[in-house]
């Protein structure tokens, strides 16, 4: 980990991506914002599910050229790509129509793309000239360090980095021919917000220009002679033409994204105010004859018409493009695109070609930005199977996915309108789904099946999700939540709430039992995994009214309320998080694993590098601690073609999503190779399968750096064979939760006694359980 240096280097290149606005009181023309009519109108998003699917080829590139980095296209109708070559230098490229010719763009320049201060936007002229606009920052004299360090001002490096702009002409020869500094910058750009130009427009004889959310009008001679006024809250964030040669721009506020034109005689916004829906959010093209503009999303290529509707022209994972790509232009009825350094093209596919492809339609409703990309590669391998992705919900990756999109799935399960593979982060809907029947048994499937079956995937993974022998769900990665205490303090491993409280009572003079929130509430709370500790998920019982439940609520009832909790604790006022168990203040912490490697963190960032016992959650029963699926996955009974269905299913238990996704893998050859992993320092794989690695290291104020060892043989050792014993599910439920809560507080608090609230809990918790199963 390298926080301040990372922090920095962000900061550094933010000096070249982006640019504030400043007032100046001798700006050379005052501008004021025109006619907008505000009136809102918003782009269309096409619901047709039966778009075309694309062949793609690749094209042959010159062997000089490392990778594509971009790709535009000008008035006339010309294709330029922008290259660079293994050291990184820049190249143009002139490309026809089905990509069988490249033609190298003569242009004379040192301009290197790992040159963090320098930066360029361009414009390719029609008789074949280049104008750029160049940033050059420069920092008095000092230099960023390579590594780093804690000495490093970096305060000081930010103060005295300075931009210069400048516009350049190259001509047909590829030398530059004009330079032109603009010298009156300073009245409008501000290096404290960046120093980036994004793109610039060429309006009769002067120049428009996009940097740091505002345009910019200059001369051809580089004077800037006005800026477009708009409100604070605002940004723009595209400058584009339309189809029709209008001067189009795209502006952000916080409630928003819109299309309006610009005025280029007095610099201002009019024009009808066209929004863009969350859907169709990524970077606007010119349009064509049919269309005003092109749209770029993340997984989608639109058309948007001047009725202001919009057609699905590339679907990316029907197509098997890839969703980390580079930008796309439309050539007449194919497509160009450049995907990770490599120039696409794209062709309608003959839908003879795809007579007798199967579709699998695969739900999601989880966060798993990694799903279209997965998506992607197996359609563009696969010719018998394809996968069709259906989201329940507009934005999964943000993690919070509203109760109507479980409902909507629920409704077409219901129908009949179900998909054929679901994958959901809900783990209590899909358990409370197979207890309806909702799921095939994946036994039967992985039967004859040699490369997912039960002796390739973990045996406490198959434990844990069987139900009465037969397996509905699997979880494509999981997680383990459990406690830990220093081992000086501790060696029982999976202790009981005796042991926890025999701990305590020996410390509770000078320690705290954890880390933080040691109030009545919380201590319940994470001693008893949130009230899951009593559920029997598998079984859908629950035992609230045992007297384990009662000694628990007895012994959170010593602790203090929240305020009073805050003034009694232990660790001295202002003392950073990571030292308060490192020092001895407290016992306890929580650890939750996505990786091994999660341990090494605790244990060096929080607990100073001492050895840690496991104790877990305190039970009679030696399960104190939980196994929390990622992304479960099911195939559904309604699907009427199960082994094309399980063919895609097993798609997720591959190198690509194993390896690659964040959490541990439920296939005992890829966990165990994530396993060995943690002996050596932290790294990447590299493009031919090489893994780098490096140092690391957190970097604390007050301390300097926090190394972090890999874990040695015995360490991980030690650890594999834990989380193999861990069968127990625990479910992230905010109705269990609120139930138990509820009826803990007010125990805590007096209103009720501690059998009540033990019966209150049991009985509300029985009919919870017996109504979702």
């Amino acid at each position: 980990m390298k926080m301040k240096k990372a922090a920095l280097f962000i900061a550094a290149v933010l000096l070249l991506s982006m640019t504030g606005c400043k007032k100046s009181n001798n700006s050379p023309e005052e501008v004021k914002v025109g006619e907008l009519n505000t009136e809102e109108n918003t782009i269309k998003v096409s619901n047709n599910t039966e778009t075309v699917q694309h062949k793609i080829n690749t094209a042959v590139l010159p062997q000089e050229i490392s990778r594509i980095t971009d790709i535009q296209m000008t008035n006339s109708g010309k294709i330029i790509l922008t290259a660079v070559d293994s050291e990184g230098k820049i190249m143009f490229y002139n490309s026809n129509s089905d990509m069988s010719v490249l033609t190298k763009i003569e242009f004379n320049s040192d301009y290197n793309i790992n040159d963090m201060d320098r930066n360029f936007c361009y414009t390719y002229m029609d008789d074949g000239t280049i104008y750029l606009l160049e940033t050059v920052v420069t920092h008095n004299g000092i230099e960023f360090p390579s590594e780093d360090d804690a000495e490093f001002d970096y305060e000081e490096y930010l103060a005295a980095s300075q931009a210069e702009y400048s516009l350049c002409r190259y001509n047909t020869k590829g030398k530059r021919d004009e330079k032109h500094i603009i010298k009156n910058a300073s009245d409008y750009l501000q290096m404290e917000s960046g120093a980036g130009i994004q793109n610039m427009l060429f309006v009769g004889e002067k120049i428009l220009f996009l940097s740091g959310g505002r345009i910019y009008s200059m001369t051809m001679e580089g004077e800037i002679e006005a800026e477009i006024n708009i409100s604070e809250d605002e940004n723009v964030t595209q400058l584009l033409n339309d189809s029709d040669g209008n001067v189009c721009c795209v502006v952000s506020n916080p409630e928003k994204s819109y299309i309006c034109t610009v005025n280029t005689e007095n610099m201002t916004l009019n024009g009808d105010m066209l929004v863009i829906p969350d859907e169709i959010s990524g970077k606007l093209l010119k349009g064509n004859e049919a269309y005003r503009f092109f749209a770029e999303s993340k997984s989608k290529f639109y058309g948007i018409t001047k009725e202001n509707t919009s057609e699905v022209l590339v679907d990316f994972v029907k197509s098997g493009l890839s969703v980390v790509y580079q930008g796309m232009i439309n050539v007449g009825e194919n497509f160009m695109a450049v995907e990770q350094g490599k120039l696409l093209l794209l062709t309608e596919n003959d839908s003879e070609d795809n007579a007798d492809t199967v579709t699998i339609k695969v739900g999601c409703l989880a966060q798993m930005i990694e799903l279209e990309e997965l998506a992607a590669k197996f359609n563009r391998s696969s010719s018998k199977y394809q996968i069709e992705i259906d989201s329940y919900g507009k934005n999964l990756e943000s993690g919070n996915i509203p109760d109507e999109d479980f409902e909507k799935l629920k409704l077409d399960i219901i129908s009949g309108k179900a998909p054929d593979i679901l994958i959901c982060s809900n783990a209590e809907l899909m358990q409370n789904l197979a207890l309806k029947g909702a799921f095939a048994d994946l036994y039967e499937l992985m039967e004859s099946d040699t490369e997912i079956n039960t002796d390739t995937l973990m045996p406490n993974i198959v434990e844990s999700y069987d139900m009465d022998g037969s397996l509905y769900i699997l979880p494509t990665k999981f997680s383990i939540e459990t406690c830990v205490a220093k081992s000086k303090f501790t060696d029982i491993q999976n202790w009981t709430l005796d042991d926890m409280k025999k701990l305590y009572n020996q410390h509770k003079d000078e320690k705290d039992l954890f880390l933080s929130a040691n109030n009545k509430i919380a201590v319940f709370l994470f001693a008893s995994s949130f009230g899951e500790a009593f559920i029997d998920r598998k079984n859908n019982t629950c035992n609230f009214n045992s007297d384990e439940f009662k000694q628990l609520i007895e012994f959170c009832n010593e602790f203090p309320d929240v305020e009073e909790a805050l003034e009694l604790k232990k660790a001295p006022e202002g003392m950073p998080d990571m030292l308060v168990c490192a020092r001895d203040y407290a016992l306890l912490d929580l650890l939750y694993m996505d990786t091994l490697r999660d341990y090494a963190n605790m244990k060096y960032l929080y607990y100073g590098g001492e050895e840690l016992t496991f104790v877990g959650s305190p039970t009679n029963d030696g399960k104190g601690a939980n196994l929390l699926g990622i992304r479960e996955i099911a195939i559904l009974n309604s699907c009427e073609d199960k082994k094309a269905a399980w063919n895609v299913f097993k798609t997720f238990f591959e190198a690509d999503y194993q390896i690659y996704s964040d959490g541990m893998s439920p296939v005992t050859a890829y966990f165990e190779k994530a396993a060995d992993l943690t002996m050596m320092n932290p790294g990447y794989f590299t493009d031919d399968g090489s893994y780098n690695t490096y140092t690391d290291k957190t970097y604390v104020d007050g301390i300097g750096d926090i190394i972090i060892n890999p874990l040695t043989k015995e360490e991980r050792d030690r650890l594999c064979e834990y989380v193999k014993g861990i069968s127990k599910r625990r479910f992230e439920s905010s109705s269990s939760y609120n139930i138990i809560r509820e009826e803990v507080k007010a125990c805590l608090y007096g209103n009720i006694s501690v059998d009540e609230a033990a019966e209150n809990i049991q009985q509300r918790m029985t009919i919870y359980l017996s109504e979702n199963s």
